[in-house]
C-alpha cells in the first residue's frame, strides 16, 4: 500500500497567485493540491494546469470557479440553476485532461426564497445529471455539507445525513 499523500487546498492560501501556491507547496513536500478555478487566468489556465506535473504535485481535488447549485455569498451570479449547471460543465471539461480521477468539491448554495423542499428536488436531478457527465469524463463530484452556521447563505446541507439523502435519492 502506497503512503498517503499530504495535500493542500488553494483555499487555505486565498490571496496568494495558483503560481505561489505551486512553488511554496512543492518546496515544502507537499504532495497533493487542491485548485480553486477562481485562481487561475482565463487566458492561461492550460499552461498552468500544465505546471502543476512540472512540480511533482498531484491534482486531488477542484473547487470549481461557481462552486454552488444555487447563488451563495462569495457567488451570487448566475441566480439559475440551469446557468450554474453549464458553468460546472465548463469547470468539468476544463479539469478532464488535467486531472483525470480528480474530484470536483461543491456545495448546495442557499435554498432560493428558502423553498428547501423546491431546492432538495432541483438538487437532486442537477446532481444526477452532473455526476453523469462527470463520469463521462473521468472525473466525481462531491457534495460538501457546511457548518450550520452558513445555512442560508452558502447551503441548505450542513449534514452528512442530508448530504446522502440528496446524492441518493
Amino acid at each position: 500500500t502506497p503512503p498517503p499523500i499530504f495535500g493542500v487546498s488553494e483555499f487555505t492560501t486565498w490571496p496568494w497567485s495558483f503560481e505561489r501556491d505551486l512553488e511554496t507547496y512543492a518546496r515544502l513536500g507537499v504532495g497533493a493540491i487542491e485548485v480553486c478555478e477562481f485562481k487561475l487566468d482565463e487566458a492561461r489556465a492550460a499552461a498552468q494546469l500544465d505546471q502543476i506535473a512540472e512540480t511533482g504535485l498531484v491534482l486531488s481535488s477542484v473547487q470549481p470557479r461557481v462552486h454552488s447549485l444555487f447563488p451563495d455569498a462569495p457567488r451570487p451570479e448566475p441566480r439559475l440553476a440551469a446557468e450554474r449547471m453549464a458553468l460546472y460543465r465548463q469547470s468539468i471539461a476544463r479539469f478532464a485532461e488535467a486531472a483525470p480521477g480528480a474530484t470536483l468539491v461543491t456545495i448546495t448554495g442557499a435554498a432560493p426564497g428558502g423553498d428547501y423542499r423546491r431546492a432538495f428536488d432541483v438538487a437532486v436531478e442537477s446532481y444526477r445529471q452532473l455526476a453523469e457527465y462527470a463520469g463521462e469524463h473521468n472525473l466525481r463530484i462531491a457534495l460538501e455539507p457546511l457548518n450550520p452556521i452558513l445555512m442560508n447563505v452558502d447551503t441548505f446541507v450542513s449534514n452528512l445525513p442530508d448530504a446522502l439523502e440528496i446524492v441518493r435519492a
